[in-house]
């Protein structure tokens, strides 16, 4: 949902195996930083790594820089992150995050 303030996101918490759950309270929704979010589907173990990197990345980049990446460079970074796991997912690993802002 949209508001004039900011958005908000939700997610299911189950993590499936093919047909069975293996984790009823698994977090999807997680802050990239201060201004902006992630929710993820897709391979778990991948999705967490995606994300974590993310989040460092984005605090490395406003500790060098001095300022916050814009939210299209966000975007941007995310897609390419995401891009660069296409090896994976031709193997059936797919992670697919939708970013907000």
């Amino acid at each position: 949902m949209r508001y004039a303030d900011g958005v908000l996101m939700g997610g299911d918490r189950r993590a499936t195996s093919g047909h069975l759950i293996s984790h009823r309270r698994m977090r999807k929704v997680y802050a990239a930083d201060r201004y902006s979010a992630v929710a993820i589907s897709g391979t778990a173990g991948l999705a967490m790594e995606l994300i974590r990197l993310l989040q460092t990345e984005l605090e490395h980049y406003e500790k060098l820089e001095g300022t916050r990446l814009s939210l299209e460079g966000k975007a941007n970074h995310l897609s390419s992150m995401v891009r660069n796991q296409l090896p994976l997912a031709m193997q059936g690993l797919v992670v697919v995050p939708l970013y907000c802002g």
